[in-house]
């Protein structure tokens, strides 16, 4: 497990209020230790018998002292809480800003071969866990090991022979927790956690693809896989509870049993009565130390696969960049296509294209046809840049496309429709302009003539493929770019709407000068194209 060095650089800014908050938690832990020296000159004086005015005025100085050590260690310890939880929060911040522009320059090859639920968490919940370590190690790590060698040196000043013993039997009631845990308890929770986690994801996948279940008639089928689910947790649930029950009673036998331990010890090395309830507190003062470290190995296992996800990620190669060029005047554009030798392939020895040559002129409506899994949709996709050749080029007006800057090329040059519209969480209107404040009014009102059938309330999970496409369609026109790229772009519409959306591309061809590309399976809509090119 490595943590990313470029990450670790960046937190440079913030590295004098972390060894702030080492050094409050280093502080806190000083004072805590002597906290139960002061708690047993407390007690010793409340068990005696008979209390004298001098007894009095001690303990008196005493239960002062113990609340000036209690208050002030706490002062410290809410300062090195705080300052580690700001801490935490920036290094996440820091951590998921650089997730986040590592995600932007991706090419698409990184979002296929991903899952998008994974790709998901790493911004959402690896980037917190990745932060969550670096607090872990700094500050829990080492105001426990602190803590552990400010002990060692109050009780080995009053007894060594009493520590080693102390260390020794504190090692024995850990290690028996410990190792029971790990062998019985923990593969019980194990259990349980798997069966929970295939209960959510076959419920997850139900609520999803409900219509594909329901049709095929898998209901009957998955509600009894979750019913089974729902017994087989019900069992282990009752195991995991019995084998917590013990890991109780051994725990707790095993505490008295280390106290008798150390009492008995002790009196055979004739060590006084005080300095062995000294003794008796700090064994747990040990056990919790013991704990804390094993809790910290145990969560940097489980982040392990958190922080070599992100690792992944920003050390993946395949980088989706991009130049600057920009047009000085867009008018000056002129939306014209080569397409030269390119060949293409999602996979090794899988080629969709190989030596394709196109040329398109300014202003054509091109379509393109050819049977199913030829390349017409992945020629779209090379045309937008979204994947990049393998071998040739393309560029638009003599410029090759990944000499544009992106932004711009995508704002200004081109837009696309693709064969399953997306849209996005809002209603119609704000689907069509898309954050564009300064929209052509005109342009808007007029292409609304295709959607005006559409119901602008209507929740965009209940439109049809069809309503979806028209939208889609009204989206890539509003932005006004000189190449338009559509894909199958009346599939899902019926008679008349494909003709309103022939005559809208048609219209606005002329009236724009535009370039477009248009990929279907239908004659009806590659009849309005001034030349139609097959893919073999």
């Amino acid at each position: 497990m490595n943590f990313n060095i470029e990450i670790l650089y960046n937190l440079k800014d913030i590295k004098y209020n972390i060894f702030i908050g080492f050094c409050c938690g280093i502080i806190s832990s000083y004072i805590v230790s002597y906290i139960p020296i002061l708690y047993t000159d407390i007690i010793k004086i409340l068990i005696k018998n008979d209390t004298t005015k001098d007894d009095n005025n001690i303990l008196q100085n005493y239960i002062y002292m113990y609340l000036l050590y209690k208050y002030s260690s706490n002062i410290f310890a809410a300062i090195r809480g705080y300052i580690f939880t700001i801490c935490c929060f920036l290094i996440n911040i820091k951590i998921k800003k650089k997730v986040i522009e590592s995600l932007f320059n991706k090419d698409l090859n990184y979002y296929a071969n991903n899952k998008n639920s994974e790709i998901i968490d790493i911004v959402a919940n690896d980037s917190a866990k990745y932060a969550d370590l670096y607090t872990l190690i700094i500050n829990i790590f080492f105001r426990n090991i602190s803590h552990f060698f400010i002990i060692t040196y109050i009780l080995y000043n009053k007894s060594y022979k009493l520590y080693i013993l102390c260390l020794i039997f504190s090692l024995i009631q850990f290690s028996i927790a410990h190792y029971y845990n790990i062998y019985f308890y923990d593969n019980s929770v194990n259990a349980t956690n798997e069966i929970i986690n295939k209960f959510n994801n076959l419920i997850t996948d139900y609520v999803n693809k409900i219509e594909t279940y329901r049709s095929l008639g898998l209901e009957c089928n998955t509600y009894n896989k979750l019913n089974n689910y729902c017994n087989i947790l019900n069992n282990l649930k009752n195991k995991e509870g019995y084998y917590y029950g013990i890991s109780l009673f051994i725990r707790n036998c095993i505490d008295g049993s280390v106290i008798c331990l150390l009492i008995i010890c002790g009196l055979k090395l004739n060590i006084s009565n005080k300095i062995i309830y000294e003794f008796t507190i700090y064994v747990y003062e040990f056990i919790h130390i013991f704990n804390e470290l094993i809790n910290i190995k145990k969560d940097i296992t489980c982040k392990k696969k958190s922080i070599n996800k992100i690792n992944d990620l920003i050390s993946y190669d395949k980088i989706d960049l991009w130049g600057n060029f920009m047009y000085s005047n867009i008018f000056n554009f002129i939306p014209n296509i080569k397409i030269k030798n390119v060949s293409f392939a999602y996979t090794e020895n899988n080629n969709i294209l190989t030596n394709f040559n196109l040329d398109i002129l300014p202003y054509e409506i091109i379509g393109i046809g050819g049977k199913s899994g030829s390349g017409k949709s992945t020629m779209l996709k090379l045309l937008l840049g979204l994947y990049n050749c393998d071998n040739g080029s393309i560029l638009i007006d003599n410029i090759p496309i990944k000499n544009f800057d992106k932004n711009y090329f995508y704002n200004n040059i081109i837009s696309y429709v693709g064969q399953e519209p997306v849209l996005f969480d809002t209603n119609i209107d704000d689907n069509i302009i898309i954050d564009n404040d300064n929209y052509d009014i005109e342009l808007f009102n007029y292409i609304k003539s295709l959607i005006e059938d559409i119901n602008i309330t209507n929740n965009n999970i209940n439109l049809s493929g069809g309503e979806k496409q028209r939208i889609a369609i009204c989206r890539a026109f509003m932005k006004k770019t000189k190449i338009l790229l559509l894909d199958e772009p009346t599939s899902a519409l019926d008679e008349d709407n494909e003709k309103k959306v022939l005559e809208l591309i048609n219209d606005l061809h002329k009236k724009y000068k535009i370039t477009i590309i248009i990929v279907s399976h239908k004659k009806s809509t590659l009849n309005i194209c001034n030349k139609i090119v097959k893919i073999n």
